[in-house]
């Protein structure tokens, strides 16, 4: 079939693309190589698209003026928050290394991470629940929304405590083993 023969080309491609740079320059370096693998999935991921388009019968459909801005109006500020979440999380090792050396620091890391596994939860939750709770309270259903909020903090209390109770004990031999 052409799935077969498109998989197959892929490293046969690669090896021919090896075999006739090593015949015009005599050597091979790890650079060329990655090159060398890149046009060979290149070539590869055109070919299936091509593919796709063709089987599938793929138009392309440009959206309207009104749809674009209704997704900038709701995902730019999903996207700033996230952009200050990532920042707030990776940036406090840069101003804490100001403060600690490295060993200490080497230390806050793992336990950063191990800290934050529980926050997890509340991420997952608050991409869940809030699209749920506004149908709630579109649809008039205040009541159910107060039951939405309520059983999110009740599945976060009941994982968090024991997390943190837990953590107390283990978490000397975990950053042992870690740090």
């Amino acid at each position: 079939t052409i799935f077969n023969f498109v998989t197959i080309l892929q490293p046969l491609s690669l090896i021919f693309f090896i075999i006739i740079i090593f015949y015009l320059n005599k050597s091979i370096n790890i650079n060329t190589l990655i090159l060398l693998h890149s046009i060979s999935f290149l070539i590869y991921g055109l070919i299936f698209i091509l593919f796709i388009i063709k089987n599938l019968k793929l138009k392309f459909i440009f959206p309207k003026k009104e749809f674009i801005l209704k997704d900038i109006k709701i995902g730019l500020p999903i996207i700033i928050a996230t952009l200050v979440v990532v920042l707030v999380e990776g940036g406090d090792r840069f101003i804490i290394s100001f403060f600690l050396d490295f060993k200490k620091l080497g230390s806050y890391i793992p336990a950063y991470m191990i800290g934050s596994i529980i926050l997890i939860i509340p991420k997952v939750l608050s991409i869940v629940i809030f699209p749920l709770i506004a149908q709630r309270v579109d649809e008039k259903k205040t009541k159910e929304a107060y039951n939405l909020i309520d059983r999110s903090y009740r599945i976060y209390l009941y994982l968090s405590i024991p997390f943190f109770f837990g953590s107390i004990p283990t978490s000397y031999y975990i950053l042992k083993f870690f740090a």
